[in-house]
C-alpha cells in the first residue's frame, strides 16, 4: 500500500502542477495550451482515481487472505 500512497501523492503533484499552470495561461479555453493543459489534468485525475481504487481493493484482498 505505500507504493501505492507514494503514486497517489506524485499524481497529486502533477495535478497541482497542471493546475498552476492552467492559471497562468489565457483564460480562452480556444488556445491550444490551454486545451492541452486541460486535458492533461483530466487524465491525471482519471489515473489518479484508478490507483486510489485499486490500491483499496488490493488492501482489501490482503486482508481478506489474512
Amino acid at each position: 500500500v505505500s507504493q501505492s500512497r507514494y503514486r497517489l501523492g506524485e499524481l497529486k503533484n502533477l495535478m497541482y502542477e497542471t493546475e498552476q499552470s492552467l492559471l497562468n495561461v489565457s483564460q480562452s479555453q480556444d488556445t491550444p495550451e490551454y486545451k492541452y493543459l486541460s486535458g492533461r489534468l483530466d487524465a491525471l485525475t482519471e489515473i489518479y482515481v484508478m490507483t486510489y481504487n485499486l490500491a483499496f481493493a488490493l488492501n482489501e484482498r490482503i486482508i481478506a487472505r489474512g
